[in-house]
């Protein structure tokens, strides 16, 4: 593995030292590529945190109606509370799975990075 990165750090330093043009071409398409993953990691982040509030407001919301449940004995209430107190749950899952993405692409992320780094100290030396 050590030697396969070897090889490709001397590749990639052969093809820098023939082009003088600035910046190599794999690394505008690392620095596109991290804004891609960049942006997509800020939308997940958004939507977590709507989602989480949401979550909240329907929780909070399900709360009173088990209040009011309570008070009146009404059984409506009863059941806005249940059907409320599902679709948080169904939104709790959907917010889990939106956690694994994000830290998918926070993973990406930092890939990109690595490799844009890598590119850069290789930039540096010529």
């Amino acid at each position: 593995m050590l030697m396969l990165l070897v090889a490709f750090l001397k590749l990639q330093q052969q093809e820098l030292d023939r082009n003088t043009s600035g910046r190599p071409k794999e690394a505008k398409d690392t620095t596109g590529k991290r804004k891609h993953v960049t942006d997509e990691v800020n939308a997940l982040k958004k939507k977590k945190l709507c989602l989480s509030k949401d979550i909240e407001a329907m929780r909070k919301s399900a709360d009173d109606f088990a209040d009011k449940a309570e008070k009146s004995r009404n059984f409506t209430y009863i059941a806005k509370w249940n059907s409320l107190r599902r679709a948080a749950k169904d939104k709790d899952a959907e917010l889990k799975s939106l956690s694994d993405q994000l830290e998918a692409a926070c993973l990406k992320l930092q890939n990109c990075s690595t490799l844009s780094l890598v590119l850069t100290l290789l930039n540096d030396r010529r």
